[in-house]
């Protein structure tokens, strides 16, 4: 073999070196290098075994308590309202009953006192039957002392009641023509707007008769049975025991 034999096979052993070589590197290159298999197991554990990490827990057992503390507010609040609204509710209630039980308290004792006192009611209205005599108008004026008027009558029970209550007694009424002979009127010292116009009268028979040109003020008399036919016309200055009566309006 001469000398350029030789050292075209030493070249040629050196050009399939470095091809051998370059395969072993790219092999432990490819070895070394982490696979992609080993990328995603990596990323999975980084992203979804974070709360196995202490700060993890901590922070999912903080939010559990948020949520449970923020609930618990929730509960107590609607629980305290509805607490609030049933106080306030019952004492509505207690305060309207207590102030119905005191004006009926205070009405029993007024009603009491008028009838331990003389008054006397019937339906709507208290009456107050004297006992001692005056004429009309002083007659009158007691009733106004009183805070109430002469007997205005407005109805046949008011009349048989007053006659029946009245006893034996000739008593005044709030009835008179002391403005205009002939034209009888109630007196208008009662409610406002009280229409002194009569309605149904209950005269006696021939009655009123101005007998003695004189007689201007009615009374009730009991010399007759009929309730329904008891008035007269008596001089104003007789004196005669008479009856007040309190209206709704005057009590």
């Amino acid at each position: 073999m001469n000398t350029d034999q030789k050292h075209a096979g030493n070249q040629s052993c050196e050009v399939e070196n470095p091809t051998m070589q370059t395969m072993d590197i790219d092999k432990d290159t490819y070895a070394n290098k982490p696979r992609k298999k080993d990328d995603i197991g990596v990323t999975f554990s980084a992203n979804f075994q974070w709360w196995k990490r202490p700060s993890g827990v901590a922070a999912v057992c903080l939010g559990l308590l948020y949520v449970l503390l923020l609930a618990g507010i929730i509960g107590l609040s609607v629980y305290y309202n509805r607490v609030i609204g049933h106080y306030y509710s019952a004492a509505r209630f207690q305060t309207s009953s207590l102030n119905n039980l005191t004006k009926e308290r205070d009405h029993l004792k007024e009603e009491l006192n008028k009838q331990s006192s003389g008054w006397q009611k019937f339906e709507s209205s208290w009456y107050y039957l004297s006992t001692e005599k005056k004429s009309w108008t002083e007659s009158r004026q007691d009733c106004l002392k009183r805070g109430a008027h002469l007997v205005i009558i407005n109805s046949k029970k008011e009349q048989e009641f007053i006659h029946e209550w009245s006893g034996c007694l000739d008593i005044y009424l709030g009835f008179h023509d002391t403005n205009t002979e002939g034209v009888w009127e109630w007196i208008n010292d009662g409610a406002l707007g009280q229409s002194s116009a009569p309605g149904t009268t209950y005269w006696r028979d021939g009655e009123p008769n101005d007998a003695d040109q004189g007689e201007d003020c009615a009374q009730l008399s009991n010399k007759v049975s009929d309730p329904l036919k008891s008035w007269n016309d008596v001089p104003c200055t007789t004196a005669l025991h008479w009856m007040c009566e309190k209206t709704p309006s005057t009590l």
